[in-house]
């Protein structure tokens, strides 16, 4: 799947898209935009894409998700072990990333409403 069509499907999907050209690149656009979930494509190839995987895992609370172009597992591995969320082959079907995508994103989603639950019963409690 091309980048370009992975940004169509993911925008179509309902999903905002803000894509970096390189590390550097990428790296800044976490610390700008502090979004809810990040996917780095070839993240696992190199030696730079892990060190960038862990550099954003150090500025960001959100899951990083690794796609990159092979499906070796001992790759997904290494970058689970280094601080993905999860790891996929960037030939997989859509569905498979937005699955990925929604599943890395449950747990957080989750925090938001318990932590709006607790903020609105400490409300009630503080008027009543």
């Amino acid at each position: 799947m091309t980048r370009e069509r992975l940004i169509a499907e993911l925008e179509g999907a309902g999903f905002t898209v803000h894509y970096a050209a390189g590390g550097d690149a990428g790296l800044a656009l976490v610390r700008e935009r502090s979004p809810n979930a990040t996917v780095l494509l070839d993240g696992s190839e190199s030696l730079g894409g892990i060190s960038l995987l862990q550099a954003v895992r150090h500025v960001s609370q959100g899951p990083v998700i690794l796609l990159d172009a092979r499906s070796e597992a001992a790759a997904g591995i290494v970058g689970v072990a280094r601080g993905a969320a999860d790891f996929g082959a960037r030939h997989d079907e859509l569905s498979a990333l937005l699955g990925r995508i929604r599943d890395a994103l449950r747990p957080s989603l989750s925090a938001q409403v318990a932590g709006a639950a607790r903020a609105l019963v400490a409300r009630v409690r503080k008027a009543a």
